[in-house]
């Protein structure tokens, strides 16, 4: 995990932000926990694990994912659902879900008055799919990075579909 070697210091904490938040705003509760935690003595490092994600899928099918509307079908929670709880690959019923939600299909929660340039980009179910296969791999190898380093203390943020994908790493 170049990612990790290369941004994060040893310390006593590490901060992670996990996918499927969005790649393009950094997050102020987790660098204002660091603060704190940094003035209680601490030292305390913040690893953007949604950028080494959208990395090794792709920026486009990783913003395909994050932008979608959320409380929908949650897609981001899907992809880390069998690394998180050893359920089927994209969870239950994952078939039914694609056909509502793939580029094939009517956009699902969107403002049909928008013109198609506004909508959140879109994938294919073999995409999705390819994505979460990925996932695990990708799990399984940054977790090993994590723990190679020693922290004390590892957490995680957890939003809009990111439960599933902290879940996984820790």
């Amino acid at each position: 995990m170049p990612y990790l070697s290369k941004f994060v210091s040893d310390g006593d904490v590490l901060l992670i932000v996990p996918p499927f938040v969005v790649a393009h705003i950094p997050s102020l509760a987790v660098h204002l926990l660091q603060a704190c935690a940094r003035e209680a003595g601490f030292r305390v490092n913040v690893l953007y694990a949604n950028l080494d994600f959208a990395a090794a899928v792709g920026v486009q099918a990783y913003r395909a994912i994050a932008d979608l509307p959320k409380f929908d079908v949650l897609l981001g929670e899907r992809v880390f659902a069998a690394a998180a709880y050893q359920i089927p690959p994209l969870g239950y019923d994952a078939d039914k879900i694609l056909e509502t939600q793939t580029r094939s299909a009517t956009p699902t929660g969107i403002d049909s008055t928008l013109p198609p340039t506004l909508y959140p980009l879109r994938l294919t179910a073999a995409e999705y799919k390819h994505i979460e296969a990925q996932a695990q791999g990708w799990v399984e190898e940054m977790a090993i990075a994590i723990a190679s380093r020693n922290f004390k203390i590892v957490g995680c943020t957890t939003m809009f579909e990111q439960t599933a994908a902290s879940v996984a790493l820790l």
